[in-house]
């Protein structure tokens, strides 16, 4: 219904100077005019016809801007009547013309996380979202216990789906690198390793980590969360010689502690000049191929093995004694280090007794957290409760 009105008898109707010229008894003439979009679309609003609003915005070829405005009226009306799903399939609607965090505040309050989710996904889907955004997703899952819904996101915004499977990182070292970059996740990485670390999902963290080309944070996890020495082992042989000794020197105590033979060898092959142990090295003049550590730099790491770092510094320089040269030592690396290594030696020579604590094998380092999944985390706590 278009307009009404009480006439007398009519007479005509026909369209002229702009609207309905209606011709009544008498001779007297009425025009009808159609007001404004704006002015029929406040009317239908007064009256909670928000559905005839849109179709007739729509008939009018409105923008979307004003497509969006009514839908948002639309989702504030079904909102206060708490029919929060139709809600949210109207607000779904104003994407990229309502600012989102309108959406998220309401349904943060009347703690619909479903509902948030959904819009949630939404946003990254269409490229909206920001690191907050990604954060408070990844809680909405974590908070659900959905990890179905949690290994599908991941995969969905850019992790391969190789990766997705496996506990070892298996990019090579021209994928992860100190600053690798992460391209092609459709997600902040660096907040979505740490939401999922502080949620203890940490082999979801090692499969952004590993997407993200980010070394650095894959060493974090499998050290620090999952106490997988030998894959953080296998790791440090992918990365640059100067890469390697820097994250020896951050996390080497619990390797050394773990697993101190093959870190030893692994120092062992740092702190010698790469001409030395390869013979192919001698031309290379890429210097993250020829750096060589210092000794010096690791030795905090071994107080629970002295002797091992003892065997360390005596292989250091026995093999840089009879093989440097200034062809495969042009700095003179080695010779700078010699004082060093014989200093450290005599101390430990003088010390009465050397003893070496027992490796933790495949335990954990001391401080190192639980690798346990959430659920079998909170079943470790209610039996250990039981018992007390």
């Amino acid at each position: 219904v278009a307009v009404s009105l009480s006439t007398g008898s009519v007479e005509a109707a026909a369209a002229a100077w702009g609207g309905l010229a209606v011709v009544q008894g008498g001779g007297k003439i009425t025009i009808l005019k159609e007001v404004d979009l704006t002015v029929q679309l406040d009317a239908l609003f007064r009256r909670s016809l928000h559905k005839l609003a849109l179709d007739i915005a729509r008939a009018h070829n409105a923008d979307a801007s004003t497509i969006a405005g009514i839908q948002q009226k639309w989702g504030d009306a079904l909102y206060d009547k708490g029919e929060f799903d139709l809600a949210m399939a109207a607000y779904k609607e104003t994407l990229h013309h309502l600012e989102p965090s309108y959406v998220l505040r309401r349904f943060l309050d009347a703690q619909r996380i479903h509902n948030l989710t959904s819009y949630l996904e939404l946003l990254h889907e269409k490229g909206l979202a920001s690191a907050d955004h990604t954060t408070l997703l990844l809680n909405c899952y974590t908070k659900l216990k959905d990890v179905a819904k949690l290994d599908a996101f991941i995969l969905r915004s850019g992790v391969p789906q190789a990766a997705a499977p496996r506990t070892a990182p298996s990019a090579s070292a021209s994928t992860l690198t100190p600053g690798g970059a992460a391209a092609g996740l459709k997600f902040d990485a660096e907040t979505a390793v740490k939401v999922l670390r502080t949620a203890g999902y940490h082999r979801q963290a090692l499969w952004v980590a590993e997407a993200a080309g980010q070394a650095d944070w894959v060493l974090d996890i499998l050290m620090e969360d999952l106490a997988a020495y030998d894959d953080a082992l296998a790791l440090l042989e992918k990365l640059p010689r100067a890469h390697r000794a820097f994250a020896l020197k951050r996390m080497g105590q619990a390797l050394v502690t773990s697993r101190p033979e093959a870190t030893t060898k692994a120092l062992m092959e740092l702190c010698c000049p790469p001409a030395i142990l390869d013979s192919s090295a001698q031309h290379s003049q890429d210097k993250g191929t020829s750096f060589t550590a210092s000794v010096s730099d690791f030795a905090h790491l071994y107080t629970r093995t002295p002797t091992a770092l003892m065997l360390l510094c005596e292989f250091i320089l026995n093999t840089t004694a009879s093989s440097v040269s200034p062809v495969s030592d042009p700095q003179h690396t080695s010779l700078a280090n010699e004082a060093t290594l014989y200093h450290t030696l005599l101390e430990l020579y003088l010390m009465e007794h050397l003893v070496d604590q027992e490796p933790l094998g495949d335990q954990q380092a001391p401080g190192a957290p639980s690798p346990l999944e959430p659920g079998q985390q909170q079943q470790e706590q209610q039996q250990s409760k039981q018992q007390s």
